[in-house]
């Protein structure tokens, strides 16, 4: 018998990115997408949470790989969707999870710090 949650939130067969994908709610989504059977792609600026990831992935017989890449590179975008293109051949889920907290008050932003929230 189907159980409610496998006819509602099966994923299998679909491709999935998580961006800011291996730490805090990154790493929650990722880990739902993969229960739920989605092959999945990882981006982060760090490695932090990747081994853990890649564990739970393997244990629930799921497809996860991992891309090392800082959003604020302008190019990341490109890169992000060449990689995702190269390992699992086509994409059908965004989670742009990734951001930045920049905590000043807001007389006291600079333009440096509208950039770089901007970018995310």
């Amino acid at each position: 018998m189907t159980s409610v949650y496998d006819r509602f939130f099966n994923l299998k067969g679909k491709t999935a990115i998580v961006t800011g994908g291996a730490s805090g709610l990154g790493e929650e989504y990722s880990r739902v997408l993969l229960a739920a059977g989605a092959r999945l792609l990882v981006v982060s600026r760090s490695k932090k949470g990747w081994t853990e990831l890649k564990k739970f992935a393997e244990e629930n017989h799921g497809q996860a790989d991992f891309f090392q890449k800082d959003l604020t590179d302008e190019n990341a975008g490109k890169a992000i969707v060449e990689k995702a293109a190269a390992s699992f051949s086509k994409i059908d889920i965004l989670i742009n999870n990734a951001g930045v907290q920049i905590r000043n008050r807001l007389a006291d932003f600079q333009d440096s710090d509208w950039k770089k929230s901007d970018r995310y």
